[in-house]
């Protein structure tokens, strides 16, 4: 029978989670992670193993993080993993590709060659599957890395389907299945990895719109700081300022205009708010990054065609 082992972060002091996974990881499947949590978030989540002599396979699942490795390993790994997406969204950069997956996407990465892994809330299935196995049948699975892979059709769908059954089954597999399965699921991945008619990766335009939705989530978590531009932002999510202003160049609005409409209008929610009604509107403007009240008062009116007294004025009760 495969071992089984199962790791929850739920009692592990928060200041101390990225490590405790980092030795896991590196315990588990011999794979150097660093990992780290998204903004100011503490990173939790759940690990199941069932590892064999011939089969190893994993269910990760983990609040908002980034995992990497930034160096190659002095020797190459002995597997590779191949992860199906079941929960959330992963964006994966290796070598010169990237790809953002889905739940019922398939991807695999080197864990011996750098590499940058970021995900939401997510819940992925991964096989470790002996590189050996996999060269046998597609010598350059090194340039296949970094794919993102449609399980919803072909050979791919084959493949998620009965990962998830293996790990259904996993718990009552009995020792005379493991050798036939660890045969098959390489054969399978070989065969998935040649029957896709290319390894573009994902389109600009779905990663285009990844980027923005992530820009833009991290706007809306530091509206408050004074300092955001386009430079912080750009640091914040991980792109260059040329990129982020690229991004917004199309769009009606440009990036830091449509910041500071957006302080405006938390500006204009908090006038309005009976519970806020004690609090002076300068200081509610400084609050979102005002400076000038006079400034802030010729924006407002500009904006919601009365001034902000004119606005508190009618606030309901």
């Amino acid at each position: 029978m495969l071992n089984k082992f199962t790791f929850s972060s739920q009692e592990t002091p928060w200041a101390d989670t990225c490590q405790v996974f980092e030795n896991k990881m590196e315990k588990l499947f011999a794979v150097n992670f660093n990992y780290r949590a998204v903004d100011t978030r503490p990173l939790h989540g759940n690990i199941t193993t069932y590892n064999g002599p011939s089969l190893s396979l994993s269910s990760l699942e983990f609040t908002p993080h980034i995992a990497s490795c930034s160096e190659s390993a002095p020797t190459p790994s002995t597997a590779v993993f191949v992860s199906v997406q079941k929960q959330g969204e992963t964006h994966l950069k290796q070598a010169d590709r990237e790809c953002v997956t889905q739940p019922g996407d398939i991807f695999i990465f080197d864990p011996s060659s750098p590499f940058r892994l970021e995900s939401s809330t997510t819940h992925v299935y991964s096989m470790y599957v002996p590189r050996r196995a996999l060269l046998e049948h597609v010598p350059h699975v090194s340039k296949l890395t970094a794919t993102r892979i449609d399980g919803k059709a072909g050979a791919a769908a084959l493949l998620r389907v009965m990962l998830d059954e293996l790990f259904s089954l996993a718990p009552s597999l009995k020792p005379q299945a493991l050798p036939p399965l660890s045969s098959i699921f390489p054969q399978l991945v070989s065969t998935v990895l040649l029957s896709q008619e290319q390894f573009d990766g994902v389109g600009p335009s779905r990663m285009n719109a990844f980027h923005k939705s992530k820009i833009l989530s991290f706007i809306q978590a530091n509206l408050h700081d004074p300092s955001l531009n386009a430079t912080s932002i750009a640091q914040g999510v991980g792109l260059s300022t040329r990129y982020v202003y690229q991004l917004f160049e199309d769009e009606s609005m440009s990036l830091m205009k449509w910041v500071w409409a957006q302080r405006l209008e938390q500006c204009r929610r908090q006038i309005m708010s009976p519970v806020l009604r004690n609090k002076s509107i300068s200081e509610i403007a400084y609050d979102w990054g005002f400076s000038d009240t006079a400034h802030f008062s010729r924006v407002f009116k500009a904006a919601y065609k009365q001034t902000p007294r004119e606005c508190r004025a009618t606030m309901p009760g």
